[in-house]
């Protein structure tokens, strides 16, 4: 394609979808404003499919999968907007810099994020680019954008009670936007021989083999996750249209076997296919149109719950991700003494510790990519407080296996359950066996994955 008069450029991270997405919606008015075509990229991250710092891969087969298949659905949803999507494996860092200036981009669009790695890599591109072409960020991974929230971030509270019932009193989850408009045809962004080619199947070959090696998930799956905006709406439609599961959620949270005791639209929020905003305000609307009870604010009152941990990651940066965590920053007493045991680690990580609830639960982790909320927490409590285990281990490999894996999520529980995060107690050590007895009396879900 000939692109002497420049083009528009809009970056992808956490963003894949069309629905209440505000990048894409200004990009595409850019472009369409200017009579220009406009390139979509995405790039799948060296960095992110290598070894964490106790040498753990950061990326497992059923979270690679997942994304991969999200990309392939994203790239057909910008298709009907006439817009192409271009995958590449490479450090944005250095690429995305250097694409910009070879397609001649005149103006470039990216979501803004909060944990320190994403946040770096904006601070770096913005300044490679301060000469060659603006670089507009928008917040699109949060309920609200920083400047909604009813105080500074450095005011942000220090428990979570305390920063719900503030966002609740003053301030207000913006209605989704609807997905932009079609760009003309003459528009549409075409390679050239001599252009970078998209490596999204490239990627999927290699990643399918090994998925392939690795085995398929596995049939006792609570949920068989499919990667895409639409395979995320349609989640929402079934357990909340179809099925009103969502006016039981608070009673059946805490269970363990089956799709429907929760939501498990975590995994499409974790990529962006899903917008927080559209979810409330879809349960919103489910209140307004049939029912509104304990069960169905608790949905929004978990979405808060992620909300705040965004904004506990961009306040406090790489302190998350410290074995102290948060202790220093908070001004609380440093943790206690923990332990890099390798073989206790592997026993754990394999379902080998011995105690049949957490066995169990990371059984089920391995073989499916997915674990319930009350397994995670009695998982992470036994590795901190039975094992005496750097938290950080177990995080890592969370982020490895959860196909649902979200940085801020994810790092901000485990310190929460390490007694270095947001908690004013010391500790949230679990009684893993009173847990199994009150959650799995009958133990159909310790049988279900004894093997």
């Amino acid at each position: 394609m000939n692109l002497s008069n420049g083009c528009s450029l809009i970056w992808f991270r956490h963003d894949l979808r069309v629905r209440d997405q505000q990048t894409l919606t200004e990009a595409v008015k850019d472009a369409a404003h200017h009579q220009r075509p406009l390139l979509a990229v995405y790039f799948f991250e060296p960095r992110l499919t290598g070894a964490d710092r106790f040498g753990q891969e950061r990326m497992g087969v059923y979270r690679a999968m997942f994304l991969l298949e999200t990309l392939k659905a994203h790239k057909q949803d910008l298709r009907a907007l006439n817009i192409e999507l271009l995958v590449l494996e490479d450090d944005p860092r250095d690429a995305l810099p250097a694409l910009i200036k070879r397609v001649n981009a005149q103006r470039a669009f990216a979501s803004r994020h909060v944990t320190d790695e994403e946040c770096e890599q904006e601070l770096l591109i913005r300044e490679q680019l301060k000469d060659v072409c603006p670089l507009s960020l928008y917040w699109t991974h949060t309920l609200y954008t920083q400047r909604q929230l009813p105080f500074s971030l450095g005011d942000l509270p220090d428990v979570y009670t305390q920063f719900r019932k503030k966002v609740e009193r003053s301030a207000n989850v913006t209605e989704p936007l609807v997905p932009p408009q079609v760009l003309a045809p003459q528009l549409r962004w075409a390679l050239d021989s001599g252009e970078p080619q998209c490596q999204l199947s490239s990627l999927w070959s290699r990643w399918s083999e090994r998925l392939q090696a690795h085995g398929l998930r596995d049939e006792r799956a609570a949920i068989l996750l499919a990667g895409g905006a639409e395979a995320g709406e349609a989640r929402v439609h079934d357990y909340c249209w179809s099925k009103g599961h969502v006016e039981r959620y608070k009673d059946t949270r805490n269970g363990l076997i089956g799709a429907d005791y929760s939501t498990k639209f975590s995994a499409w929020l974790s990529v962006g296919a899903l917008s927080p905003r559209w979810v409330w305000w879809e349960v919103l609307r489910y209140e307004d149109e049939r029912i509104a009870n304990d069960s169905t604010y608790w949905v929004r009152f978990e979405l808060l719950w992620r909300e705040y941990f965004q904004w506990v990651a961009l306040l406090y940066g790489s302190s998350l991700f410290k074995l102290g965590g948060l202790s220093a920053d908070l001004g609380r007493s440093r943790p206690k003494k923990s332990y890099e045991n390798a073989r206790a680690f592997e026993r754990w990580s394999r379902g080998l510790t011995g105690d049949d609830f957490v066995d169990a639960n990371m059984k089920e982790l391995n073989a499916t990519g997915f674990m319930s909320n009350r397994g995670r927490q009695n998982v992470a409590s036994y590795l901190v407080h039975d094992l005496n285990l750097d938290w950080r281990m177990g995080a890592g490999y969370f982020e490895a296996q959860l196909i649902d894996y979200d940085p801020a999520s994810n790092w901000g529980n485990w310190a929460y359950i390490a007694g270095v995060g947001n908690d004013p107690r010391p500790q949230r050590k679990f009684n893993t066996r009173g847990q199994a007895e009150r959650y799995d009396s009958q133990g159909r879900y310790r049988t279900l994955w004894s093997q």
